[in-house]
């Protein structure tokens, strides 16, 4: 059942919000043409003879996932990635609008997009932003920013020269790009555990890069592996990645409130990958080990983690990907009310940039955005993989039992 209720109260067993995914519960929340007017561990003292009302279960703030490739399709095959590359445009668009519906559908309100080579985030974002009752919102980066003959080439074409990453961001924002993407290193080695990918630019010419994207108005999301200082004296908004970073890049990613994307699933599921040696399997797992430590010692020193699935990744897919990723923080040593956090609030406060729509949440007086799931999600793993109800850009979509 769909429908756009004018006036909507929910008399929970809890609801989860805020920086550190808190709970309230008893709780009850009342949605009264689109904005949040109370939350609280009381009922509100009058409504709308109108007004929609639904009992029990918990309320969560909307998901967000803080690194997507949409145009990956994120499976170890061969064959099923080359048909997902062989689509002609129309195909291709058609299939990311899928994949942002299913998003919408399991809650997950917006995506950050790292980039693609054909502007297909780009031109999803135009519709999708749109239609805030069919598709997660789109947060798309355009052709990302790396040097020509380095690692990215599966992204776009490369630069040569800051001057020309500057004309590169100007198309792209442009075109509708919301952040830049940057790409400092190369990736992980599968051969021997701590040794990752060159750097791309020097400090002068990451910082002039990063200058430029701020002169367009647009955040910088960083890849980078590897000792950070180069990448952190520019002032990122978001690390990505962030594999074998240094303990003193850990405390500066804290002092600098610079948010973390390390992505953890994405690598921890390149264990599965059929085409990798058992040696290589090994690396794989001490890679991950340490990666799992370093986000320990970040969420201690209150490092902004932030989920992001990075799917599209072999091994990753859309949507199930983020679920997976908070799981895998919440073992990391988060718990899993903080990992839950990463994946809401703060993945939100990534995807909201120069958003031409809200995002919703829970906070009393701002526009409303929930997912009506039957448990606690702290408490039980699976609430989050079938929510009873989604409430978003002012659409509630519900299979719940509903009474007016």
């Amino acid at each position: 059942m769909t429908t756009v209720p004018h006036s909507l109260c929910l008399a929970l067993d809890g609801a989860r919000f805020g920086p550190r995914a808190a709970a309230l519960t008893p709780a009850w929340l009342w949605v009264h043409q689109g904005m949040v007017k109370h939350l609280a561990a009381y009922p509100p003292a009058a409504l709308p003879p109108d007004t929609v009302h639904l009992q029990g279960g918990w309320a969560v703030e909307p998901l967000a996932d803080a690194h997507v490739h949409l145009f990956l399709c994120g499976a170890f095959s061969k064959e099923e990635r080359a048909a997902t590359a062989s689509l002609d445009r129309d195909g291709a668009l058609q299939r990311i609008l899928d994949l942002l519906a299913d998003y919408r559908g399991r809650g997950i309100a917006a995506v950050r997009d790292g980039g693609d080579p054909h502007g297909l985030a780009l031109e999803a974002a135009e519709v999708a932003n749109r239609h805030p009752d069919r598709y997660a919102a789109v947060r798309p980066s355009g052709e990302p920013v790396f040097r020509r003959g380095l690692y990215g080439g599966f992204l776009g074409a490369g630069v040569e020269t800051p001057r020309e990453a500057a004309r590169l961001l100007e198309r792209n924002r442009r075109r509708g790009a919301t952040q830049a993407k940057l790409l400092a290193t190369g990736l992980n080695s599968l051969d021997r555990p701590g040794q990752v990918g060159p750097t791309q630019f020097g400090p002068n010419e990451l910082r002039e890069i990063t200058a430029a994207a701020r002169a367009l108005e647009l955040p910088t999301m960083v890849h980078a592996n590897g000792p950070l200082g180069t990448v952190l004296s520019s002032a990122p908004t978001s690390v990505e990645h962030g594999f074998w970073a240094e303990p003193q890049d850990l405390a500066a990613l804290a002092g600098q409130g610079i948010a973390w994307v390390p992505t953890v699933g994405a690598w921890a599921r390149l264990a599965a990958h059929p085409g990798l040696t058992p040696a290589q399997r090994q690396v794989v797992a001490a890679t991950d080990r340490r990666h799992r430590e370093a986000i320990a010692v970040g969420f201690r020193l209150g490092v902004r983690l932030t989920a992001g699935s990075d799917a599209g990744t072999p091994g990753v897919r859309h949507g199930a990907g983020l679920l997976e990723e908070i799981e895998r923080l919440a073992a990391a040593g988060l718990g899993r009310a903080a990992a839950l956090a990463t994946a809401t609030y703060h993945a939100r406060g990534l995807c909201r940039g120069s958003a031409d729509r809200a995002l919703g949440g829970l906070a009393r007086g701002g526009p409303g955005g929930f997912l009506w799931l039957t448990a606690d999600p702290v408490a039980d793993p699976q609430a989050l993989s079938s929510p009873r109800g989604v409430f978003l850009g002012g659409e509630w979509s519900s299979q719940g039992n509903a009474r007016g």
